[in-house]
């Protein structure tokens, strides 16, 4: 089952598609309805995630050094990766469940946009002073 860009492993209510846990499963299992199932993650997600984190931060970090921010915009993007981290961290004290895993690529996606959203405000001022500069030039 996919969800966003994370693969995850679970028991599915449709019987159509092959899943390892079902696939290993006791019949006793199978008799549990599809909605009380439990699924897991798969390892690899939560390395993902991290990854995901570990990526957003280098760009943040990036984008101040470019100048592509102001130091203001980018102290406000840190801040959201580092609560996306310890948030992260208090969901994996219990495991990762399929709505904190949702919640996860939602809150990264958003941050991910924030700093798109923010590099183009701070090039379009750029282009804006730019082409005034020129304009004022006889």
């Amino acid at each position: 089952m996919r969800s966003g860009r994370y693969v995850l492993e679970c028991p599915l209510p449709t019987r159509s598609l092959k899943c390892v846990q079902c696939s290993s499963s006791s019949a006793a299992f199978r008799s549990i309805p599809a909605s009380a199932q439990t699924w897991r993650l798969q390892p690899r997600v939560q390395t993902e995630i991290r990854a995901d984190i570990n990526q957003l931060q280098n760009q943040i970090q990036q984008a101040a050094q470019l100048r592509t921010i102001s130091q203001r915009e980018a102290v406000a993007l840190r801040r959201q990766s580092v609560d996306l981290r310890r948030l992260l961290n208090q969901y994996n004290r219990n495991g990762l469940s399929r709505q904190e895993m949702t919640d996860l690529e939602l809150r990264i996606n958003r941050v991910r946009q924030n700093l798109r959203l923010e590099r183009r405000d701070w090039m379009a001022a750029a282009a804006d002073k730019l082409h005034q500069d020129r304009k004022g030039r006889p």
